[in-house]
């Protein structure tokens, strides 16, 4: 935690469907999913302070039910305190 109160993401939760993956990572690649169909994903961030509310977006895989989430969080996009 930094001294404006501000604590850091330790990590993320992604969901795709039925599928739920936690990370520390600044990606993920999701699998096991059908190809070429739409997908409801979200995610959450973590921190000392709690989960940040969910960013969802509905996402397509490609051929191969593939899909790789680049997971940026910063002050202005996870809300600063997740």
């Amino acid at each position: 935690t930094g001294a404006d109160g501000w604590s850091a993401v330790t990590s993320f939760i992604v969901t795709c469907g039925a599928t739920t993956v936690e990370t520390s990572e600044s990606a993920v690649t999701i699998t096991g999913l059908d190809g070429a169909t739409d997908y409801s994903c979200s995610v959450t961030a973590s921190n000392a302070l709690g989960d940040s509310p969910a960013f969802v977006q509905v996402v397509t895989t490609d051929d191969l039910g593939g899909l790789n989430i680049m997971l940026i969080c910063s002050v202005v996009d996870c809300g600063g305190k997740a």
